[in-house]
């Protein structure tokens, strides 16, 4: 799971996912390889 953070001063503000999706979501299958579940990345409008 990959989400956006925010630092403002010295204090870090993580998403609550219960309110927001995260930005990408991956499964591991059993042989081992990923799959994206859900790709929110194209709406990011961070740095």
């Amino acid at each position: 799971m990959v989400s956006a953070t925010h630092k403002i001063g010295g204090i870090t503000g993580t998403p609550d996912f219960t309110a927001v999706e995260p930005l990408l979501l991956l499964t591991r299958d059993t042989a081992g390889g990923f799959t994206t579940r859900l790709d929110n990345t194209t709406h990011h409008n961070g740095p």
